[in-house]
């Protein structure tokens, strides 16, 4: 998950000094991978702090929203293939254009299922622990992910792509803010690891 947060936002044009086969190769994984934030924040929500009723008694729901984002994520890799300048990765980047607007919707609403499903859980959680880690995970969350959300919305509002028209100095301050949500999430997973591991009471036990 981590991962992916690492690689939002790259452009996969980062390897062309490894040659048209490797380049082409880490920059479709970079480009896989940043583009699977929005998969990542939905599959963490479902299984943390325990998983989610739902996601217990229908564990195949999940895949309805899963293979859509994975299949988007190929296309929107496939279009570093240019790095190489495979005539075959063409298709790629067009398909990925006429999936534009699809694709923002898609992303939109993994983000707005993020916050559904967080906010579900603190309102069915009763462990005093896992409803303190939530909160915070939502207030970090909400802190990071408003202006992102609000250029979102603006781009379906307008038809325009993500960030079309948007000062540079604004997007900056969009992506830089979103970096409190994997700080968030790292706190939580630590602050969850640490409080349920067993207590040692004698050196090597």
């Amino acid at each position: 998950m981590m991962e992916t947060f690492s690689n939002l936002g790259s452009s996969g044009s980062g390897f062309t000094y490894l040659g048209p086969a490797l380049g082409s190769l880490g920059s479709l994984w970079q480009r896989f991978l940043g583009f699977c934030w929005s998969l990542s924040m939905v599959a963490f929500v479902i299984a943390f702090p325990e998983p989610a009723p739902l996601d217990r008694r229908r564990p195949w729901v999940k895949w309805l929203l899963f293979v859509p984002l994975l299949g988007v994520a190929l296309i929107n890799s496939g279009v570093s293939l240019a790095v190489a300048n495979f005539a075959w990765g063409a298709p790629f980047r067009t398909v990925d254009l006429w999936l534009d607007r699809a694709t923002l919707i898609l992303v939109s609403a993994s983000v707005s299922i993020f916050f559904w499903a967080l906010g579900s859980k603190l309102g069915t959680t009763k462990n005093p622990d896992s409803l303190r880690r939530l909160r915070i995970l939502l207030i970090g969350s909400a802190v990071g992910m408003t202006p992102a959300a609000a250029m979102a919305l603006i781009a379906l509002a307008t038809g325009q792509r993500y960030a079309r028209g948007v000062p540079d100095l604004v997007n900056l301050i969009a992506i830089l803010m979103m970096l409190i949500l994997p700080l968030t999430l790292a706190y939580v997973v630590i602050v969850h690891t640490a409080t349920s591991r067993p207590a040692r009471w004698w050196p090597g036990s």
